[in-house]
């Protein structure tokens, strides 16, 4: 019986399948970690052709991130994803903001409550 792959050993699989399944398609150097890790989250490879980026978009965020940027999210679970021990390093902090739902009458869908709640979007 083999022994279960790890976490890590997974997600180097992956991207060696991920890049083996692209082939010989071009992609831009400053972006193609970029465009495999979306493809690996999603399992969709139509992104390889269909995703656009700013000029140096990666450039930029990377140079965001070191000046101590927050990170503004509208899931908990791309929340739960980033590594918040690093941005923190970097002066950075993970946020939650959701618009919340209103139901007929104007008020705010149970769901959001909590956003609204502590001021900052984040509820829980």
């Amino acid at each position: 019986m083999s022994e279960p792959m790890k976490p890590m050993e997974i997600e180097q699989r992956s991207f060696e399948i991920i890049t083996e399944l692209l082939r010989d398609r071009v992609l831009d150097p400053e972006n193609e970690l970029v465009i495999k890790r979306v493809i690996h989250t999603t399992a969709d490879f139509d992104y390889a052709d269909n995703l656009t980026f700013s000029d140096h978009a990666v450039q930029k965020g990377i140079a965001a991130l070191k000046s101590g940027c927050d990170i503004v999210t509208d899931t908990q679970m791309a929340k739960a994803g980033i590594n918040k021990t690093i941005l923190a390093s970097l002066g950075g902090e993970a946020l939650l903001h959701v618009r919340p739902r209103r139901r007929a009458g104007g008020e705010i869908a149970r769901r959001d409550a909590g956003v609204r709640l502590d001021g900052k979007g984040g509820g829980a």
